[in-house]
């Protein structure tokens, strides 16, 4: 079974820079409903999304290097975060 990481981060602190990159990819393509994948560079390398809108749930899924798991997970953190602020519920 996979273990759980702790993801600390400031809430009130503003998006890293990936987690931007994210949540202005996932608001451009909101109005299609339809499932898209990103590309996005990171500091280290490449990070693929998967979006998908399961109802009113919207889904982002990365797949990235392990280096980049760390990073990836928190930016994912936070923009699901910002983007629940938004109005936008997402898992």
């Amino acid at each position: 079974m996979r273990e759980r990481t702790a993801l600390t981060f400031e809430r009130r602190s503003p998006p890293a820079p990936l987690a931007r990159k994210v949540i202005r990819a996932v608001e451009r393509r909101l109005p299609a409903r339809m499932p898209a994948s990103i590309a996005l560079r990171a500091a280290s390398g490449r990070v693929h999304v998967v979006v998908r809108r399961d109802g009113q749930t919207l889904r982002l899924i990365a797949l990235c290097t392990p280096a980049l798991r760390e990073a990836v997970e928190r930016a994912l953190a936070q923009a699901r975060y910002a983007l629940a602020a938004r109005g936008t519920r997402t898992c």
